[in-house]
């Protein structure tokens, strides 16, 4: 219920937007058809993570969904991932796992229709495949490998609270990890002996014991340490069980879910806390979130304009498309507003250090002349050919661009580099090829004595 309740509220309702007269914006939220779960089920039966991704799924109107997960060593799907998937009202189940099961849902196969995004934790492979698919253009939630938890502490908290979220974190796998930051020493050298006491009363000892053999307790100077450290590390969980926990969370900008006191366990997120377990690993957190409503969903605009909405914004889309040299969008707005349809040329202007400007307008182009001690300007252009002179000083520039038509104009938007004074007797330098387009132009600078 916990569940249903936080992601229920995910929802975002339509968004439209009147931006000017006559111009009206509009964002939908539409589910996305086809996803695929996978639900890891090596080491443990993770019924939860089917309420974690089916239940968003549901909620957010996904049409097809379909789910892989490993058997077990008896060649079954453990029941309760089955009873889960069925609560949640997921048909299409399939016996798969590993790096294959996500190559199945990617591409399909005869038996495993295709997905259009892929969602669901797993191992190193099961993340590697996912990062696959995702270059190849299947979408995935995130990168979802092992799990690891990072938990900040300070001399007030328990060590056996503590202790106990590193051996929550452990089984999860022998490749899990656990991290302790600490201000306090006492408190970092106490909790290992706190750890071993209780690991040799639980079961899964081995396993526990190799994801511990690679975690680590820190001991850092003050809190302005411990923040930088978890921001940088951007962990997959964070505990903060510490005095001034709140005030710790605010400084919190990289981190997939956060544990706030000491009775906030990573194990109450897991299960039925509300918030989702399936979250960023291995620095990731930086850049993505944890699975919500929205994975589930995409965000398409829509725009109406009336005559009178076009012709506010019009001039403006003109003049920019202008700017770009994209000359047939400046025509999809000009043939609608009934104009003839004119090329007006940006008069360049360029300065002593090089510096280029543009403008449409005379009295600018003058102001810009005085400005910076432009002599003289002659533009000329057709359809293959743009020719453009300029005369300040001493030095005269002309450049040819006999290019195609997409690039007719690219050319004298370059700022124009100082070239050395030619040596040779006619002064003359002549460059040929263009960096960006791979037009052949021809380009000289000659020196007036």
């Amino acid at each position: 219920a916990n569940i249903s309740k936080f992601h229920s509220a995910q929802v975002m309702q339509d968004i439209s937007v009147e931006t000017s007269p006559g111009v009206v914006c509009t964002q939908r939220m539409v589910p996305i058809a086809d996803v695929g779960l996978y639900i890891p089920g090596g080491n443990s039966p993770l019924f939860s993570t089917v309420l974690m991704l089916a239940m968003p799924a549901r909620i957010a109107g996904c049409k097809n969904v379909v789910m892989c997960t490993p058997a077990g060593k008896d060649g079954k799907v453990h029941p309760a991932i089955l009873y889960a998937a069925w609560k949640c009202g997921v048909a299409n189940i399939f016996k798969s796992g590993g790096a294959q099961a996500v190559a199945a849902m990617a591409y399909g196969t005869e038996s495993v229709p295709r997905v259009s995004k892929i969602f669901g934790p797993g191992n190193r492979f099961v993340m590697e495949a996912k990062m696959q698919v995702n270059s190849d253009g299947v979408a995935i939630d995130m990168p979802a490998g092992p799990s690891e938890v990072m938990v900040v502490a300070d001399a007030e908290a328990d060590a056996r609270f503590v202790a106990s979220d590193f051996l929550s974190q452990a089984e999860h796998g022998p490749d899990s990890q656990s991290i302790l930051l600490t201000t306090d020493a006492a408190f970092a050298e106490r909790l290992p002996k706190v750890i071993d006491e209780m690991l040799a009363t639980l079961p899964r000892q081995e396993m526990m014991k190799k994801s511990l053999s690679h975690s680590h307790i820190i001991l850092l100077k003050d809190n302005d340490e411990v923040m930088d450290f978890v921001n940088d590390y951007a962990p997959e969980h964070l505990i903060i069980n510490t005095v001034d926990a709140d005030l710790l969370a605010e400084r919190v900008e990289n981190a997939g879910s956060v544990f706030l006191g000491p009775y906030s366990p990573e194990s109450a997120g897991d299960y039925a806390s509300g918030t989702n377990h399936t979250l960023p690993t291995s620095g990731y957190a930086k850049a993505y979130s944890g699975v919500n409503i929205d994975s589930f969903t995409k965000k398409i605009t829509f725009q109406r304009l009336s005559k009178a909405g076009l012709e506010g914004i019009g001039k403006a889309v003109e003049a920019m498309a202008e700017a770009e040299d994209l000359m047939a969008h400046r025509l999809a707005v000009a043939v609608r507003l009934g104009d003839e349809y004119k090329r007006v040329p940006l008069l360049p202007i360029l300065s002593k250090k090089g510096r280029f400007f543009f403008t449409t307008k005379p009295k600018k182009l003058k102001a810009k002349k005085r400005k910076y001690g432009i002599q003289s300007q002659r533009i000329s252009a057709t359809k293959h050919t743009f020719t453009c002179a300029l005369q300040f000083g001493t030095q005269r520039i002309q450049r040819h661009c006999k290019c195609l038509a997409r690039c007719q104009r690219k050319s004298i938007q370059w700022p124009i580099q100082p070239l050395p004074r030619p040596t040779s007797e006619a002064g003359e330098r002549t460059l040929v090829g263009h960096k960006r387009c791979g037009c052949q132009p021809h380009i000289s600078r000659q020196w007036q004595r």
